[in-house]
């Protein structure tokens, strides 16, 4: 007796990529402000990084999809027609986790207009299954109002040794909310994140000691409108529309304490020791720079938990002439 074939086919191959596979469609819209004055944000610069206005639209795919490069062999063409206006190609894009359409307008008016509200139609190309479409209804075609500070005097001389509620006018909507962020001037990162703020709210609050003295800070205050949120089905459809107002805000030095250099002295090892005056449960920072001027350099940085503190920088790591200060 003859022994008979096994054959060993991979499933993928005999059930292609389809309508299946779409797992979530999403909608952003979103326009972006500055305000450097005490006065109605304006859009920011157009740039090469950055653009006032934007859309960005993603098609998920799922996780067996994106397992296996070769199901991209099977997609024909992955489009999205808005209510009005022409059809776009949507592409891949990894990172995303599936296709990608994303625009760029100078104006609100311009987003608006070419992404209105209405019927967003879907279709995922298949050269196996055929077409699948999906349809994305967006209620409503305007921005969210730009949140613009009121107190902006008030936070351009901020304790950071007591809580600071920066205000804005113009209610978030009660579908979205509001949040605040506040970042680094060195380094971009999010020194203070509020997180999501429900409800309508019109302010949010800084914490004691979430910020240093003698610093400008961006806040960035990011007003959301959830337009659609149908998360039962398959796929997932959502909506978003952001306003987001990005200011300055500035510390003082103090802390609500002194912030006195009371004393240098150098240890056997080369090393420098400083005693602070400064206010307990606050960074405290330790500036150095070869000359009076913008360039100063942190050497040495602690959260002292009573006053005077002690900071002691290591042998070398300054020069022979020295200009030093506290920072809090």
């Amino acid at each position: 007796m003859k022994p008979a074939w096994i054959a060993c086919v991979a499933l993928s191959a005999m059930f292609p990529a389809g309508a299946q596979d779409v797992v979530q469609i999403s909608l952003f819209r979103t326009g972006s402000y500055e305000q450097l004055t005490d006065a109605d944000p304006v859009p920011i610069p157009e740039s090469a990084l950055k653009s006032p206005f934007t859309l960005l639209s993603v098609m998920e795919m799922s996780g067996e999809f994106l397992s296996d490069p070769d199901n991209l062999w099977f997609v024909r063409a992955v489009t999205v027609q808005p209510p009005t206006g022409q059809l776009r190609g949507m592409d891949f894009f990894d990172v995303f986790g599936g296709f990608v359409l994303f625009e760029t307008f100078p104006s609100a008016s311009a987003l608006e207009a070419a992404f209105a509200a209405g019927r967003y139609r879907y279709t995922f190309g298949s050269l196996i299954t055929g077409d699948s479409t999906f349809d994305l209804s967006l209620p409503d075609a305007t921005l969210p109002a730009v949140p613009r500070v009121v107190n902006f005097a008030a936070a351009q001389t901020v304790d950071p040794g007591q809580l600071f509620v920066l205000q804005w006018a113009e209610a978030a909507p009660s579908a979205g909310g509001a949040r605040l962020r506040v970042f680094s001037p060195e380094s971009g990162e999010v020194v203070y994140d509020s997180g999501v703020i429900v409800g309508e709210p019109t302010s949010a609050a800084i914490p004691a000691g979430s910020l240093q003295g003698g610093r400008t800070y961006a806040a960035e205050i990011m007003i959301t409108r959830i337009d659609v949120d149908e998360s039962d089905g398959v796929p997932g459809l959502s909506a978003e529309s952001v306003a987001v107002t990005t200011v300055p805000l500035t510390t003082t030095s103090g802390g609500g304490g002194s912030l006195t250099i009371t004393s240098i002295s150098s240890g056997a090892d080369g090393s420098v020791r400083f005693v602070i005056d400064c206010s307990p449960g606050l960074p405290l920072e330790l500036q150095s720079a070869p000359a009076l001027g913008p360039a100063w350099e942190t050497v040495s940085t602690a959260t002292p938990e009573s006053t005077p503190t002690t900071l002691v920088v290591p042998a070398g790591t300054v020069g022979d002439l020295s200009f030093f200060r506290a920072v809090q």
